[in-house]
C-alpha cells in the first residue's frame, strides 16, 4: 500500500462512484467515479464492490498533493 494512502485511514472523504451491467459481457464495471483513474470490473457487484474497495484508497492518495495529506482544523 501506497504510505500516503495508509495516513488517510481515520480520514473521512465521500466519493460518487457509478457502477452498471453489460448483460452481454456478463460483467459490472464501473461507468463513472470522481476518483481518478478507477476503472474496474469484475463478475458479480460484490466483487466489483471488493475491487473498489481495495483500489480507491491508493488511487485516491495518488492523486492529492503530499500537503493536503494534513487534517485541517476549522
Amino acid at each position: 500500500m501506497d504510505s500516503r494512502a495508509g495516513r488517510l485511514h481515520g480520514v473521512r472523504m465521500q466519493f460518487t462512484v457509478t457502477v452498471s451491467h453489460d448483460a452481454d459481457e456478463g460483467v459490472w464495471f464501473v461507468q463513472s467515479s470522481d476518483i481518478p483513474g478507477l476503472h474496474a470490473e469484475a463478475a458479480t457487484i460484490d466483487d466489483l464492490v471488493e475491487d473498489i474497495t481495495d483500489l480507491a484508497p491508493e488511487l485516491v492518495a495518488a492523486n492529492l498533493p503530499e500537503h493536503d495529506l494534513t487534517p485541517k482544523a476549522f
